[in-house]
């Protein structure tokens, strides 16, 4: 922290359009949650919602990955009802897009929405994305396999 400061501090010295660019460099990857936080509230859902949340979170990165080119696959519609049943219902799953790339954006169309946006060649991701998509898919995986499994029962409640 002390290092981010005095390049701050630096930067104030050289101009203020650059000390600005890193203030506002440095707030905003301070409020960007991490993989770990998200996973811990993804895992607070009960079986049956992790279970939902988890398969859905999963196809949406593959289509993503697969799929790089195709906006349908890089806006999420938070009005869709079956995303909205699976996946924003539950604790941690918007944090876990922020995590991955995904944007909340304000859309007067279609509400709320979070959009991965286009960083590289048209029709193609760019490397740090394809590192961030992949730790997601990681983080899932792991996430997955320290969970208790999924019991009938919970569809009960």
């Amino acid at each position: 922290f002390d290092a981010a400061v005095a390049k701050e501090k630096a930067a104030a010295a050289a101009g203020p359009s650059k000390a600005a660019g890193l203030r506002d460099l440095r707030l905003a990857t301070e409020s960007v949650p991490t993989l770990d936080e998200a996973i811990a509230l993804l895992l607070r859902n009960g079986s049956a919602q992790f279970h939902d949340v988890h398969e859905t979170l999963n196809k949406i990165l593959d289509n993503v990955t697969a799929n790089p080119g195709d906006d349908k696959y890089r806006r999420l519609k938070r009005s869709n009802p079956v995303l909205n049943m699976k996946v924003f219902s539950a604790k941690g799953s918007e944090r876990f897009l922020q995590c991955v790339g995904f944007v909340e954006q304000r859309d007067d169309k279609d509400g709320t929405v979070f959009v991965l946006r286009a960083e590289g060649v048209k029709g193609t991701l760019s490397h740090f994305q394809k590192t961030r998509l992949a730790a997601g898919k990681d983080a899932l995986k792991t996430a997955k396999a320290s969970k208790p499994a999924f019991h009938p029962r919970d569809l009960e409640r």
